[in-house]
């Protein structure tokens, strides 16, 4: 404050020696004495200047600029730590989609072997149920072999009293017949 009071008063004692000589100082003239004291006013505005302002606009300037490249580093600290965590977002994606193409290729392959299973079960049921088949029929064939040789055999036993016109006991009737089927079995067999 008391730099800027004597550069005051610096002004006002020129001043007054410009008015003493009857007219008002002008910069286009050239007095040396005008030059001078411009240049000394220059100069001591500039260390006035120099000690008060400008180291204080500098330091600001110097730490506005700190501030800046702080937040510029910051920025792209960020930038990077947003990248990386866009990388490992998209890979996180990735896996998320082979697992889950892993999940959807399992499940076929599972289906495909419950097919498979359910195929072979079909045809090994259908198998027994097929053997049963043919077991029943092969029974039912016996019995109806059975059955015709009991009919032929009463037949025979009849036909044979008729014309033996005697009567043979039934046991030999009985043997008799089945010895003639057997030989006809056998003839054919």
């Amino acid at each position: 404050m008391g730099s800027v009071v004597s550069l005051s008063a610096l002004i006002r004692v020129l001043a007054a020696g410009a008015a003493e000589h009857g007219e008002a100082p002008s910069l286009a003239d050239p007095l040396i004495s005008h030059w001078l004291w411009t240049w000394i006013i220059f100069g001591v505005v500039f260390l006035i200047l120099w000690r008060f302002a400008f180291r204080p606009i500098r330091e600001q300037l110097e730490a506005r600029e700190n501030r800046i490249r702080e937040t510029v580093e910051k920025a792209d600290q960020v930038k990077n730590e947003a990248v990386a965590l866009l990388d490992k977002h998209r890979e996180m994606m990735d896996r998320a989609k082979a697992d889950a193409q892993e999940v959807i290729n399992e499940g076929r392959l599972a289906a495909e072997r419950v097919k498979k299973e359910a195929m072979a079960a079909g045809h090994i049921e259908a198998q027994e149920i097929l053997e049963r088949a043919h077991k029943e029929i092969d029974l039912h064939k016996k019995k109806a072999i059975d059955e015709i040789r009991q009919e032929t055999v009463e037949l025979t036993l009849l036909a044979a009293s008729k014309v033996l016109e005697r009567s043979i006991t039934d046991d030999d009737h009985r043997r008799l017949t089945g010895a003639v089927i057997d030989e006809i079995g056998e003839e054919r067999g």
